[in-house]
């Protein structure tokens, strides 16, 4: 998963990064991105 923002947008904060880093993290450590890539693999696997 990529997040682009621009050098001079005003929300690309360190801060920002910080809090997306930390999430992203979190999410890939739980388990919870695995689980959703299963769930819409079988999803769109369903509907092809």
């Amino acid at each position: 998963m990529f997040f682009t923002f621009s050098k001079a947008a005003p929300c690309n904060s360190f801060g920002l990064r910080e809090r997306l880093a930390e999430r992203l993290y979190e999410l890939v450590n739980s388990g919870r991105v695995e689980e959703l890539i299963r769930r819409y693999k079988a999803m769109y696997s369903a509907s092809s």
